[in-house]
This record gives C-alpha cells, structure tokens and sequence, in this order.
C-alpha cells in the first residue's frame, strides 16, 4: 500500500483459473479463494491462490458442490465461506452454501425466515454473526436489503428508514 501502485503477480506454480468475469471470491488467511464465474460456460469450479507462495491449486472438496453460477456473493466467517445466489444461466438463484475451510467440505444451508428473492449482481458483507446482502438483479434492478444471522440460521429483511428530505433541499 505504500507504492500505491498497481503491478502483476505472476504465480510461481500451478495454474490459474480460466479468464473469467463474475466469480465470487474471499479471503481467508494467507489465500484468496475463487468460485465459479463465466469463462464462456457457467463454471463452480473452485480455485485457491496462496499469496505466501504465490501459487495457484484447484481446492479439493467433500460434500456438494454448488452448482455452476456467476455474478453470486461469498463472504468469510470465522472459518467458513458462505456463498449466496447468482444466476446459473437460466435461472437466478437464493440457495446459501457453506465451505468449511478447514474441513474443504461444502454443505448446502437449511435457513428459516423469507429469503430475499433470487438474484444475482448483489453486494454482500459479515459482519459480526451475519452476512448482509443488498440489491442485486431479478432481472430488474433492487434496493432491498437482507441479514442472515449464522447462529440462528435465520434470514430477515433489514427495514431502512426513510430520511425526510431537508427544508430547502433541491
């Protein structure tokens, strides 16, 4: 950060992922981790990248892989990676997986409470025990905005107040 400049990494073994755009990706310990994405097909595929040995390796992993998807959201919690939506090239997805990523085993989540509507192109944040999910696609743009709390398995809409506009305000 000091340079503030941008440069290349180039990996000293293993091979990247495939050009692509729109794949979910996270941080956790001293390795980025990439899912799925759109090369030209749907991919969930899943790829780590070790920042110490600036080396690429296709993660292997127990459990049901999510499948393909891009434009989905991952966040990191304690030690696991929680993946939300997308769209699979048909359909627009709201299914939530968990990637322990000690174990390298995926499960799909059980979670109670109205899920926010399928969607894809949505930003999505932890914080604290949640991951927070705002807008997105349906096909149309959205400005809701969502919480699903980890220990309670549990999703619910986070109601934003309106801010009445200020006297003399264009």
């Amino acid at each position: 950060f000091l340079r503030q400049s941008w440069g290349c990494v180039a990996p000293l073994h293993g091979t990247p992922p495939s050009p692509r755009h729109s794949h979910a990706t996270d941080v956790y310990k001293n390795s980025m981790f990439c899912f799925g994405g759109y090369d030209g097909s749907y991919q969930n595929d899943f790829h780590e990248f070790d920042f110490e040995k600036t080396t690429w390796s296709i993660v292997t992993t127990t459990g049901e892989t999510p499948r393909a998807r891009y434009r989905a959201s991952c966040v990191v919690t304690g030690s696991r990676m929680c993946l939300f939506g997308g769209h699979d090239g048909s359909h627009h997805l709201n299914d939530v997986h968990l990637f322990d990523l000690e174990a390298c085993s995926w499960s799909t989540l059980s979670v109670a409470g109205p899920p926010p509507k399928a969607r894809d192109s949505h930003v999505a944040v932890a914080h604290g025990k949640s991951m927070y999910v705002f807008g997105g696609s349906t096909g149309s743009a959205m400005n809701d905005f969502h919480e699903l709390h980890f220990e309670a398995c549990t999703w619910r809409p986070v109601q934003q107040e309106r801010v009445p506009a200020r006297a003399g305000a264009a």
